[in-house]
């Protein structure tokens, strides 16, 4: 059976405000601008090529992470909501300027 965290709350789930574990003032337009990606470009492919499993769309969400997966599919919200892979890669060096991290300070410290 499938449950929430304990205490979970529809601040939890809040949209606007990125949630309550780590909000971002980006997570909303990332919302709604990959919410119309999954359904124009997504869903079609995902039709069209029958040996896919599914398709997905993961954001950095300023250190704080997002994905669009389509077909969605319910998570068990008992689980970890940490990354499996760390948050180090973000101290990289930027392929694009190698001076400076992939991540700023803030997204660091904001990745979970």
């Amino acid at each position: 059976e499938k449950g929430y965290f304990t205490n979970c709350t529809e601040h939890h789930n809040n949209i606007e405000q990125g949630g309550a574990i780590a909000p971002t003032e980006v997570f909303s337009t990332i919302h709604t601008k990959a919410s119309d990606y999954a359904t124009a470009v997504l869903k079609p492919m995902y039709e069209h090529m029958h040996y896919v499993h599914h398709l997905g769309i993961y954001f950095a969400n300023d250190g704080a992470g997002a994905s669009v997966v389509y077909p969605a599919f319910p998570t068990d919200g008992r689980g970890n909501h940490t990354t499996p892979h760390g948050c180090d890669w973000m101290m990289e060096a930027n392929p694009l300027d190698p001076v400076r991290p992939i991540g700023t300070e803030e997204q660091i410290a904001n990745c979970h």
